[in-house]
């Protein structure tokens, strides 16, 4: 089972997110002020993230990985929820009332601070001034497959609700469509990330012997 995760990012990467969308439409915290339990929303997506994170990154040293992108998730659930909430409290521009570009930005961000330790403690010396544009890459691809998984999970998560309607469970409809549509974004996040990857450093790092720790 873990050599299948290791070998496919991206479904565990899309998984992830669906699990993750859950966790937060459980936890309401997109409603003003959020009504759910906010720990679901933490718990499922340090779960997910440390999972996720760990297998595409770390290969062999999956402890340190789960431990690294766990506190990114930590880092970018509390990123969005702070510039979420900036950005809807000070309108400037065109992106009045756009608190949605502040989550993003915080989950991008700590998409980002994820990345930047995972390559650096896993590269090779003379490899590790990349560990900076692969944050960056990142952080931009969770950013773009963070607006699309909110898009996709608000227009299925509707669907969904409407289509289980007659059966007295809109609810549950609606979490099957807010996973799908999650599940998209991160599916597409994952592809965009590891393009980028594939070009800075080759192929899957679980499989570069680079990307083990140096032994001198």
């Amino acid at each position: 089972m873990l050599a299948w995760m290791i070998k496919h990012p991206v479904a565990i990467w899309s998984i992830a997110w669906g699990i993750t969308g859950i966790g937060l439409q459980l936890a309401d915290v997109f409603s003003e002020p959020p009504r759910g339990p906010r720990w679901i929303g933490v718990i499922t997506g340090v779960v997910a993230w440390g999972v996720a994170g760990a297998v595409t990154f770390h290969g062999n040293h999956l402890r340190r990985g789960a431990v690294i992108w766990a506190l990114a998730y930590v880092a970018a659930f509390g990123l969005a929820a702070s510039l979420g909430s900036w950005f809807e409290h000070n309108q400037y521009g065109p992106y009045s009332s756009a608190g949605f570009i502040g989550m993003l930005l915080g989950w991008a961000a700590g998409a980002a601070l994820g990345a930047l330790p995972s390559v650096y403690t896993m590269s090779a010396p003379g490899r590790r001034a990349r560990a900076l544009p692969m944050a960056v890459a990142w952080g931009l691809a969770f950013f773009v497959g963070g607006y699309v998984a909110l898009v996709a999970a608000l227009l299925l998560g509707q669907a969904a609700k409407g289509a289980v309607d007659f059966t007295g469970h809109p609810r549950a409809g609606l979490m099957v469509g807010w996973a799908l549509g999650c599940a998209l974004g991160g599916l597409l996040t994952a592809a965009m990330g590891l393009a980028v990857q594939r070009r800075l450093v080759g192929p899957s790092p679980s499989r570069c012997r680079w990307w083990r720790p140096s032994r001198r």
